[in-house]
Formats: C-alpha cells, structure tokens, sequence
C-alpha cells in the first residue's frame, strides 16, 4: 500500500511593479505640497486662513497614500532589503496610520477658528494638538531613521544627499509640536515645514526605485 503524498504548490513571490514606488513619489509630492500651503503665523489666526483646509487635505491624502504605497513597496521588494531597513519602513507605516488618525481632526479644527478666537470651546484642535505630539514624532523621526538605514543599500533609491534632506526635514517636523508645547515659543513653528523636505525625499527615492525591475 503506497501513501501518496501531499502536493505542495511553491510560494510565489509577489509581483515587482512599478505601482507602489510611484505610490511613494505621490504620496511625497502631496506631503510636499501640503506643508507649502500650511499657513504661517499665528496658531490661532491659522485656523481661519484660507489655505487651512487645502493644505491639511493634501497632507492628510499625503499619508494615506504613503501608507498604501509604501507597506506595497515592503510587500513586493522588502524581502531583498536588509532586516533593519524592512523594520524601520514598517514603522513608517505604523506611523502614517497614527498620522492619518491625527490629521482628521487636525483638518476639522479649522471650523473652530470662531471658537479659538473668542474663548469657546475647541474639542478638535485640542485632540489634535494632544495626538499631534506623539503622531508628528512619529512620523519625522521615522522616516529620519529609514532614510539613513536605506541610504547604505540604495534600498528606497535615493542616495546619502537625500537621505540628508529626509533627516533635516524628519528631525525638524517630529520636533516641532514638543518644543512648541514644551517652551510656547511660537518661533518653533516654523520647524513643521520640516515635512516639505519629507515629502521631496519621498517623491525623488519613489521615482528612482519605480525605474528599477
């Protein structure tokens, strides 16, 4: 009596396409652009700028797209890249999902700017602000680490003058809101248009490894 066995198909590695690197490039050019319109100055007057909205759209679209993008690009070419650098951009993702979390109400705090300036009431500015201390760390000291981490092995396609930028502008942006909180100086502000050179880090590493097979 013979035992016949089992038939096992093989594992097939997920399909490399381009799609999810120019997810990235996207997703950085959105972030980009975003942190280009934020309004500047005052923190209460922002809320009542035109570009408020505009610009917390683009960012928020910016991280849902870097999260879909980006956990594609771990899916389909992470296996070849080094164990750190697999870790550090899956921690971008946590990071994007806790940033996504955080800009909603962000983006809805500026239907509080009546509020903000007259003493009323402000439930959404202060979650975000509250959320916002730990999401923007998050996500700029995140992608900091992955820039330098992939930078070595070319993994994200860009090389070590980018994965400058990534850091500069990842470092600035996570450090933003705890300063801002930690002194009121509201100087530091300006430390949150760190995500313009986010976003052009993003955008460049996703065109570059969109060309590779």
């Amino acid at each position: 009596m013979s035992i016949e066995k089992p038939e096992t198909t093989p594992r097939t590695a997920p399909a490399v396409t381009a799609g999810p690197p120019v997810a990235v490039a996207v997703a950085g050019a959105l972030i980009a652009v975003g942190g280009l319109l934020h309004p500047k100055g005052d923190p209460v007057a922002q809320l009542a700028d035109p570009g408020w909205t505009p610009a917390h759209l683009a960012l928020l679209a910016g991280l849902v797209v870097l999260l879909a993008g980006l956990s594609g690009v771990v899916r389909t070419r992470g296996a070849a890249w080094p164990s750190a650098v697999r870790a550090a951009a899956l921690a971008v993702c946590g990071a994007a999902a806790l940033g996504v979390v955080e800009m909603v109400p962000h983006l809805l705090a500026g239907g509080e700017a009546h509020a903000a300036s007259h003493g009323g009431p402000t439930p959404l500015l202060e979650l975000h602000q509250r959320i916002g201390l730990f999401s923007n760390l998050a996500v700029g000291l995140s992608i900091a680490v992955l820039a330098v981490l992939a930078a070595r092995t070319r993994a994200l396609g860009g090389g070590r003058v980018l994965a400058g930028a990534a850091v500069v502008g990842g470092a600035a942006f996570g450090l933003a809101a705890p300063l801002l909180v930690a002194t009121g100086v509201e100087a530091f502000a300006v430390l949150f248009s760190g995500s313009v050179l986010i976003g052009l880090w993003l955008l460049a590493s996703g065109l570059l490894l969109a060309r590779r097979p």
